[in-house]
């Protein structure tokens, strides 16, 4: 099952974090390249570089909410989540997280 594609659009690289129940993984993200994660069950990302990353991210799956929290060293708010098969932009500073956690039944 695929549950997030993520597409790099801005000019500094992205760094992800994908846990899953039994591992977890860090991938990079050049400006212009794309990844899609299948069964994580918490992703986390973030500049790899310290500096603003612009995201382009669409909930894939059929059947699960992403759920999105933005954090920062101030706070953390959650934003308006993602039903199946939307998409949005997102603009990240060099401090910032965005944490994406998938909601409901995990079915091949």
């Amino acid at each position: 099952m695929t549950i997030l594609h993520i597409e790099n659009t801005g000019v500094a690289a992205a760094e992800l974090q994908i846990r899953t129940p039994g591992a977890s993984a860090t991938q990079y993200l050049a400006p212009g390249e794309s990844l899609t994660v299948a069964e994580a069950r918490l992703i986390a990302l973030r500049s790899a570089e310290g500096g603003a990353v612009e995201l382009a991210i669409e909930n894939r799956s059929d059947a699960l909410r992403l759920d999105l929290y933005h954090t920062s060293p101030a706070e953390t708010k959650r934003l308006r989540g993602l039903w199946p098969r939307q998409g949005r932009g997102l603009h990240l500073g060099g401090d910032e997280d965005l944490v994406v956690l998938p909601v409901g039944t995990f079915k091949s």
